[in-house]
């Protein structure tokens, strides 16, 4: 059992080569964090890896999804393992490809601990975030991507696609009420709308999103595809405000 207040959620898919660094440097930063490993029956070993480093690694808990579901459906899977355990407060998604960097977790640990109605979004696009070694065409597509985010549910951040976050335990336990409509990157918008109309607040704060060392990009037309899938359906759920600009 965790004896931790401090849960990270890892969704995986062929993340072998990242997986032990990424949780060393975690546990270096939070040596009694709990690590909830959520692997999409990775191909490439992952879940071997975590069994592995479970044997001398503490509050370290793997949990198998049998078919890949994408990444919103496997940190949600990780939070309703999670909020089993009473004694977690706080609870953090993050990738373990290491571009969010676990040295910044404490920057988002501390907004929540400050007010338990906050969620804190590490941003890549305010003032002292940065992205390195990002190709051009990516910058452009993620820029209209948080533009269009914007347009599409109707409330205001600078950087609404980085599943960096950290929340206090009554917004995990409102979320993990709601039936989710998306499975994939997406989930970040529907889970941030889901907050925003039970009145939790954001706070952004400044993080360096390098481009990955190891591995590939999980990111291909079959996941854009669900994206797009997605914002349809929680449209329809929804009734987002950018449906509104041309029914008016």
């Amino acid at each position: 059992m965790p004896n931790s207040t401090i849960a990270i959620i890892l969704p995986t898919y062929n993340e072998s080569e990242n997986i032990a660094s990424a949780i060393s440097q975690i546990k270096h930063e939070l040596p009694n964090a709990s690590i909830f490993v959520v692997d999409d029956k990775s191909p490439d070993g992952t879940a071997e890896v975590v069994k592995k480093l479970q044997r001398k690694t503490k509050n370290l808990y793997l949990v198998n999804n049998p078919n890949k579901g994408g990444r919103g459906k496997a940190v949600m899977a990780g939070f309703q393992k999670a909020i089993k355990y009473k004694q977690i407060k706080i609870f953090i998604e993050m990738d373990a490809d290491l571009q969010h960097q676990p040295s910044e977790l404490k920057n988002l640990i501390k907004i929540v601990r400050k007010n338990s109605q906050t969620i804190a979004i590490a941003s890549r696009y305010m003032k002292g975030g940065n992205t390195i070694n990002w190709s051009l065409h990516r910058k452009i597509f993620s820029l209209i991507a948080n533009n269009f985010l914007y347009l599409f549910l109707g409330f205001k951040l600078s950087d609404y696609t980085n599943g960096f976050r950290a929340y206090p335990r009554e917004a995990i336990e409102h979320l993990c009420e709601c039936q989710l409509v998306s499975t994939s990157y997406v989930t970040l918008s529907e889970s941030a709308l889901i907050m925003h109309h039970a009145k939790f607040k954001f706070k952004e704060v400044p993080c360096v999103f390098p481009q990955r060392v190891k591995g590939k990009s999980n990111a291909d037309l079959n996941e854009l595809k669900d994206n797009l899938v997605g914002l349809y359906k929680i449209n329809r759920k929804y009734h987002c405000c950018f449906s509104k600009l041309f029914s008016s």
